[in-house]
């Protein structure tokens, strides 16, 4: 019978050996800035939204720098525009009652609107 109590107890020996907890990995370090569209680094909104469409800039560019008729063109559009908002904004009216004025604000386009605010700071 101590034979088979010895036999028994060694064998629980060795599986003890076998029998471990699960081994924990530690945590690396996470990087708090991800790229998932906006910015999480800059919580007072100092940067702005965030911008797209650099490579297709920089291959307009590109473009432009070696063709000189794409150039003298794009920079008639670009006067042509230029005008076009000029006379645009020469054209308006300056409200003169607050509902007139939430109207105007209405009814400019989204790009016009800095530059009314601005003419019409002083009144």
């Amino acid at each position: 019978m101590a034979a088979i109590f010895s036999i028994s107890f060694a064998s629980s020996a060795i599986g003890a050996h076998f029998h471990r907890t699960k081994f924990n990995k530690p945590k690396t370090f996470v990087n708090p800035i991800r790229c998932t569209g906006r910015l999480e680094w800059d919580p007072e909104g100092v940067l702005g939204a965030p911008q797209t469409g650099h490579i297709a800039r920089l291959e307009f560019k590109r473009r432009l720098e070696q063709d000189a008729a794409a150039r003298e063109e794009f920079e008639r559009q670009v006067r042509e525009e230029r005008e076009r908002r000029r006379v645009l904004r020469e054209s308006r009216v300056i409200p003169d009652t607050v509902e007139e004025l939430v109207e105007f604000f209405l009814d400019t386009e989204a790009q016009e609107i800095e530059f009314e605010i601005a003419r019409l700071r002083p009144r």
